[in-house]
């Protein structure tokens, strides 16, 4: 049985396919770049795996190619026969997203990461500012979405993105001392699972760090431009462009 990034049974029978799904979902998660080409990958090798093509629609959907995410959810729900209960929960949810059915995705989402709270790629919809919660405009949204993090925290240890995401919400709640920490675990996490490339040595009144498709400096001149940053420069070391989720 293939697994996801995150032990999740996964339905291809394919080595490849599900090598690429897991580089996808590790790519969306990071905001890294060339996310739907690594779903195009795995698709390539499996054109009958469900999630691969869930993965493409939202891949899509991040780089604003709509037309392409609806075609890829309506594939995906074509190949949902004889997939896990997870899988085709995983379908029906993403797909009420990309569908622009928000109020519907969220109780869907909500329901469906109570059951499989390390789907991740369904998860990550709701977990920032930028996302379900962070954009549904309503009053207490910072606390709600601090309480959806931390109840994942359980289910993910130490794992980096996890880690990141309880900071970010931490962070718009005000609590920037204990995010640091949190801040600080999931770069030690993150930089485990990068090569073994060391940052180069920043200059004076700069961070410099690798991520996954290269390297970020971050000026002191910058660091005021968010309370993370203006608290500790640690947080910008985290700060990615585009990580949005």
């Amino acid at each position: 049985m293939q697994t996801d990034l995150y032990d999740l049974p996964i339905s291809t029978q394919s080595d490849a396919a599900a090598t690429a799904y897991r580089l996808g979902q590790h790519r969306l998660l990071g905001a890294e770049a060339r996310i739907v080409e690594a779903f195009e990958d795995c698709i390539a090798h499996d054109p009958g795996f469900a999630l691969g093509h869930v993965g493409l629609s939202r891949a899509r959907q991040y780089a604003n190619d709509m037309a392409g995410a609806r075609a890829a959810t309506a594939t995906a729900r074509d190949l949902a026969q004889g997939v896990t209960d997870r899988e085709a929960g995983h379908i029906h949810a993403m797909g009420l997203l990309v569908d622009g059915k928000g109020i519907e995705a969220y109780a869907a989402i909500r329901a469906h990461v109570a059951e499989h709270p390390r789907d991740a790629v369904v998860a990550q919809t709701c977990t920032s500012v930028f996302g379900l919660i962070g954009f549904s405009g309503q009053p207490g949204r910072e606390a709600e979405m601090l309480a959806f993090n931390a109840s994942l925290l359980p289910h993910y240890g130490e794992d980096w993105w996890c880690l990141s995401q309880y900071a970010f919400a931490l962070c718009e709640t005000g609590q920037l001392d204990k995010a640091t920490g949190f801040i600080d675990r999931s770069l030690a996490r993150m930089c485990a699972r990068m090569s073994s490339t060391k940052p180069a040595r920043p200059k004076p009144g700069a961070v410099t760090w690798p991520i996954g498709w290269g390297t970020m400096t971050v000026t002191g001149s910058c660091m005021g431009t968010c309370p993370g940053m203006s608290h500790s420069g640690r947080w910008s070391r985290v700060m990615k462009p585009g990580c949005g989720r």
